[in-house]
């Protein structure tokens, strides 16, 4: 197996991994918000966090690098849309049964195509633009009626 095959054989386990926390830590969140307020739970979200980030920084190779001042502003801008992402997509699954909010996640993968062939210039082929908008009008067929 070539270092090519085994780098992508591993960034497919890691997705994995983080697709499987992510549930896991959604499936969580639902639960919490039964008895715990939005803004209760993304403080310890937050907290706990940053507590792993400072961790893991300080053990990563390239010696816990946090402030690169070259990208500071891509790093602020990502961390205001992650804040933002976590606050709303809380908020939405409090309001509403999880698995409709994961049908409307499902249509992340289409608009992550779309914008990047519009900001990275990425080929995206007849095949693949075809299955993601089958599986947007999937997901849009999973949703109540009442829902859109």
């Amino acid at each position: 197996m070539g270092s090519n095959t085994q780098a992508t054989s591993r960034a497919i386990l890691f997705s994995v991994i983080a697709f499987a926390a992510f549930a896991i830590s959604d499936g969580m969140r639902k639960i919490l918000t039964v008895e715990y307020d939005v803004l209760d739970i993304l403080f310890w979200q937050s907290s706990l966090g940053i507590l792993f980030i400072l961790i893991f920084g300080l053990l990563a190779k390239n010696g816990g690098r946090f402030f690169v001042r070259e990208v500071f502003h891509l790093q602020v801008a990502r961390g205001l849309l992650m804040a933002a992402n976590t606050a709303l997509s809380l908020w939405a699954i409090s309001k509403m049964p999880i698995v409709d909010a994961y049908t409307i996640y499902f249509l992340t993968p289409f608009v992550v195509s779309l914008m990047g062939a519009f900001f990275f210039k990425e080929k995206i082929g007849v095949y693949r633009l075809s299955v993601r908008r089958l599986s947007a009008a999937r997901a849009f067929s999973y949703l109540p009626e009442n829902a859109v």
